[in-house]
């Protein structure tokens, strides 16, 4: 069970992040952990829709946090 993992800086309206994206290949789909908040763990079965939901999650988890 190799997991592939890809790091990325995803732009938000709330600002810019560091993301690790791992894709195991056994399974289909992305598991997305965003590093400054790590009570995010979010995903898709693509690397767009992971990249979105994401940006959801983090938008979403800075809003509710105030």
């Amino acid at each position: 069970m190799l997991r592939k993992i890809k790091k990325f800086r995803l732009k938000t309206k709330k600002g810019v992040f560091d993301t690790r994206f791992e894709r195991n290949n056994d399974e289909k789909g992305y598991i997305v952990r965003v590093m400054k908040i790590p009570e995010i763990v979010t995903g898709g079965d693509s690397l767009v829709e992971a990249k979105y939901m994401a940006r959801e999650a983090i938008e979403f988890a800075l809003e509710t946090s105030r």
